[in-house]
């Protein structure tokens, strides 16, 4: 049994811990490990996950696009808005003299995510795109149309006929869809949030701008002029439906300390939300849920307590004056309810992993003072969206798109599907190795780890090996980010990946990383000179299994047959970060930089150090200059080392950034320092003059993992998939 503790997902780890603290995760980790039998490598690098923050992804908005003026550049949408502002990824005017400046030459993947559905023509977010597929023949969905690459993922869409509505980040887009094989952007408004509700020429959102993120409707009559035409205040954790001329705002639940208290259903006139038609009280939830069929509207309370059953309550709204109470039963209710005629449909939550529902369940509503059912349906793959009409259920997930007929609330089959048309969504990390991307993709019920190969040599990059590896792993560890030595791929956990046949990669059985409880462990990521492989290692102290054993060094001329042969101590001290370069390793081990001659790659010698205490950093060398930055600077800050002379190093200079992020990678390329931040994308510092680096541009794509190659990037964007990036002065 395999037992993985995600101390990265911790709100206390928000603020960066200190040293001491470090210390005190480390010994507490060790101590449980002492007590494991087997696999306790796998569990001692868990516990490195408390030094390594998580890489979060935010989405971008168009408005900065449509008003900065620096340098990113993507290609030409397929239209040219009419009325409107091309929506383009945002840039931040670099300080150097050399500004860079970056292209999008190629994007593959992503997820399907937000959905909706108009008469035979569903609307769908696929990574950065928004795409049309006709689903006539639902047995066969045909895609008519897809966007260039937008500025994010889209998040929430909503049509009316005629029109499309598409929020990325907090800016709202508009779409004119009377031809949906040529969609084109006509508009676009930004200060928005959360989910979208379209009627007539209204929009129906919510302000991210205020905290208390009130209601508000958007007067989309011109849509190239779009204008805020009402707000509507409410208590808190609000869900919104809209019917006839009614609008419905569930709100209230659970305050932010944690208390619950009552809710209110308020009933507005969907003109003019300010105008109240009635207020009907809701009992004390966590949340609520509304939903609307006709003049029957459905309000779930949904309550987290266990033994404290979630509710479902209906109500006769037909005089939206005087609503009527006509049914309130207990039930274990889901997420997401969506309503027709017939039925009502909720995703089912899913323990521990909330990132994907357990099936979908139905209460056939013909008869709404008494539901009937549930009717549990278990659609073999894992919902992200979905969107029903008439006899129709389109789901997004990570098999695509999927078409639903529904003969009725107990009688749900599968109708079509489209697949993902890269043959892959998300890309969680990368790594080059002659011509090939090495992509570690999630995907399914538990976001398994799949390998991917893909062949950049041809104008259109394509897959080696079919579905992949299949790694049997749920989500990324700590090994982060893909490294190709020789014949092995790195960073996928304590065992790595067979790869001298790209097409047909598999794990190295056997290898002397793959489950020791003393001796190799590949982390931070090994560095190779010749058959010499360079990495860290476990020891047994009177303190238990640490991960403090020195630098290892392995004999791989035998790639099958790796054998430790040596190995230099670090006076208990962890190998955070490494690299090398002509016959110099340069060694991070808490708190000192080293400096080793390999010559003779067997036998290092140490020839200088410097003290430099710093938290995990990550490092890389051009010249006689190693940079560093560590997750622990906020803002962040690139620090300069001078090793002309290996005996005496010194710190030559640094460059304090004022983003508040923080630096997750380094590489460098030519005179350029490419910086991973954990929100805010690349950034890209020039250090053509070594004591004096300087911000040059600026990819503001959130990403979770990169590598660099030349002049182009190669970006593991999550759900917006895989980019290829073109960097030019």
């Amino acid at each position: 049994m395999t037992l993985r503790i995600h101390f990265c997902s911790s709100p206390a780890l928000t603020n960066p811990p200190t040293p001491t603290a470090i210390r005190d995760i480390f010994r507490i980790n060790e101590l449980a490990l002492a007590s494991r039998v087997g696999k306790s490598v796998v569990i001692v690098s868990l516990l490195l996950a408390a030094c390594a923050p998580v890489v979060a992804t935010p989405l971008l908005t168009a408005t900065e696009a449509a008003t900065n003026t620096s340098q990113t550049s993507l290609p030409p949408p397929t239209q040219a808005p009419a009325g409107g502002s091309e929506t383009a990824l945002p840039e931040t005017t670099p300080a150097a003299d050399r500004e860079l400046t970056f292209k999008v030459v190629e994007q593959l993947g992503g997820s399907f995510e937000a959905v909706a559905v108009d008469g035979n023509i569903v609307y769908l977010g696929i990574g950065p795109h928004l795409a049309t597929v006709d689903i006539r023949d639902p047995s066969s969905p045909q895609l008519l149309w897809q966007s260039e690459v937008l500025p994010g993922v889209p998040e929430a869409i909503a049509v009316q006929p005629g029109r499309a509505y598409l929020r990325i980040g907090t800016d709202l887009l508009i779409y004119d869809v009377s031809d949906p094989a040529l969609p084109v952007q006509v508009g676009s408004l930004s200060g928005v949030a959360g989910d979208l509700l379209a009627g007539r020429d209204q929009v129906y959102t919510f302000d991210p701008g205020d905290p208390d993120h009130p209601v508000i409707v958007v007067d989309a009559s011109d849509p190239a002029h779009p204008t805020l035409a009402g707000t509507r205040e409410h208590s808190g954790n609000a869900a919104i439906a809209v019917s006839g001329e009614v609008f419905y705002l569930a709100s209230g639940g659970e305050a932010p300390d944690g208390s619950s208290f009552p809710g209110t259903l308020d009933l507005l006139d969907r003109n003019n939300i300010e105008r109240s038609l009635s207020s009907f009280a809701l009992d004390p939830a966590s949340s609520y849920q509304v939903a609307v069929a006709g003049d029957i509207a459905f309000v779930v309370e949904n309550n987290r307590v266990p033994g404290n059953p979630d509710v479902l309550l209906a109500l006769d709204a037909s005089d939206p004056a005087h609503p009527r109470e006509i049914t309130r039963q207990q039930m274990s209710l889901g997420q997401d309810i969506r309503a027709t005629g017939e039925a009502l449909f909720h995703l089912r939550r899913s323990f521990p992993h909330s990132g994907c529902p357990t099936g979908l369940s139905v209460l056939d509503i013909t008869n709404p003072a008494s539901p009937q059912g549930p009717f549990e349906f278990d659609p073999q793959s894992c919902f992200n969206r979905y969107a029903v009409t008439g006899d129709t259920l389109a789901a997004t997930s990570e098999r695509g798109l999927q078409i639903f007929n529904l003969s009725g609330p107990a009688n749900i089959a599968l109708a079509g599907e489209w697949t993902p048309p890269d043959g892959f969504i998300t890309v969680e990390r990368v790594a080059l190795d002659r011509g090939l991307a090495y992509l570690l993709t999630t995907a399914g019920r538990n976001r398994q780890q799949r390998l991917r190969v893909l062949d950049l040599a041809g104008s259109t990059p394509t897959l080696l090996n079919g579905d992949g590896l299949d790694l049997s792993d749920p989500e990324p560890s700590i090994f982060n980010g893909l490294h190709a030595r020789g014949e092995r791929l790195f960073g996928l956990g304590p065992t790595p990946v067979d790869i001298s046949d790209p097409a047909r990669p598999r794990m190295a059985v056997g290898d002397i990383g793959a489950g020791d409880t003393e001796g190799v462990f590949y982390w931070p990521p090994p560095v190779l000179v010749e058959n010499v492989l360079y990495t860290g290692l476990l020891t047994n102290t009177p303190d238990g299994l640490r991960i403090s054993g020195g630098l290892g060094i392995v004999d791989v001329s035998d790639p099958d047959r790796p054998a430790l042969v040596n190995r230099v101590p670090m006076e208990g001290f962890t190998v955070s970060a490494m690299t090398v370069v002509d016959r110099r390793l340069i060694v991070y081990s808490d708190p000192r930089l080293r400096i080793y001659d390999v010559s003779d790659p067997f036998n290092p010698i140490e020839v200088g150090g410097l003290d430099l205490p710093l938290i995990d950093p990550t490092l890389d060398i051009i010249g006689d200059t190693v940079y560093l930055a560590t997750p622990y600077d906020d803002p962040p800050i690139l620090y300069a080392v001078d090793i002309t002379d290996p005996a005496h190093p010194a710190e030559i200079g640094k460059l304090e950034l004022s983003d508040p992020d923080i630096v997750t990678k380094m590489i460098a390329a030519g005179d350029t320092i490419y910086m991973q931040l954990q929100k805010g994308g690349i950034l890209a510092v020039n250090v053509s003059d070594r004591s004096n680096p300087v911000l040059s541009g600026r990819f503001p794509l959130p990403i979770s993992d990169f590598t660099v190659d030349s002049d182009l990037l190669y970006l593991a964007a999550s759900d917006a998939g895989f980019y290829i990036v073109q960097v030019e002065e």
